[in-house]
């Protein structure tokens, strides 16, 4: 769900569905849901490099480093990444979401995961600090081109709470002390099975394809609206801190 209060009134709300994965088992998952593996040959297709190409090699390595070069000094354990995969090669998350537990299965930290239709991507970290009564709560700036209707440098307030049988996650962003616009992600958990997900392909056969093309059609509409427009190369001193070549590793600070 999206809603945006001001300057004008627009909103919507979307069904689609998500993969909640352990990176550890990224290997193995085909064998018991051989539609998704890592690789092309599966309907449904983890690559490494449709995720942020921080210091390491396979994603899980590169989140360990990234949570570890922001303060966490506990070994990190289970790495679990609620996102979209390829369907049919084609992927586009304009949010995931990692959450971090220590070998004991205690959280130690959550990363949101931007992507803007650039392809530039951005993390942002909540570390235990922000955790409390099972959700991780940070209000951090953006620094980070997000949107053409939303300033560079407004703040995102995320409110993370760690998936169980229910899913609860919202990014708000907060301007002058208010909040012009809302988002959350909501929804209800089901087995990784051959059965549960060939029911939810029949249900969304396009479901990667259609969240592109749905940012772009409500981008249209708050154009339509005279939604003021920021175009990227305004005020590129905001734009701070993202990842710029996403299969080259490249990061601008």
């Amino acid at each position: 769900m999206h809603k945006r209060v001001t300057p004008i009134m627009h909103g919507f709300a979307h069904s689609y569905f998500l993969f909640y994965l352990d990176l550890d088992e990224i290997d193995h998952i085909h064998r018991s849901c051989p539609v998704i593996g890592r690789g092309p040959g599966h309907l449904y297709e983890f690559r490494d490099d449709d995720h942020v190409p921080y210091r390491g090699g396979l994603l899980r390595e590169r989140i360990a480093n990234f949570v570890r070069d922001n303060g966490v000094k506990e070994e990190v354990g289970r790495v679990m990444l609620l996102t979209g995969l390829r369907t049919a090669g084609y992927v586009f998350n304009p949010a995931s979401f990692y959450f971090i537990f220590d070998k004991n299965g205690k959280e130690l930290a959550a990363v949101l995961q931007i992507t803007n239709t650039f392809q530039e991507q951005k993390l942002f970290f909540l570390s235990q600090e922000h955790f409390t009564d099972g959700a991780f709560h940070r209000k951090e700036q953006q620094s980070f081109y997000i949107s053409p209707f939303m300033p560079s440098d407004s703040d995102l307030d995320m409110i993370l709470v760690v998936p169980d049988e229910a899913l609860s996650l919202t990014v708000d962003v907060v301007r002058d002390g208010k909040k012009p616009f809302f988002a959350s992600l909501t929804g209800k958990r089901r087995a990784l099975n051959t059965s549960n997900l060939l029911w939810l392909t029949f249900c969304f056969p396009w479901v990667t394809w259609e969240v592109i093309i749905f940012i772009h059609i409500h981008a249209l509409i708050l154009w339509l609206k005279k939604v003021p427009f920021f175009w990227k190369d305004e005020n590129a001193h905001l734009q701070r801190g993202f990842f710029c070549e996403r299969h080259k590793g490249g990061f601008k600070s």
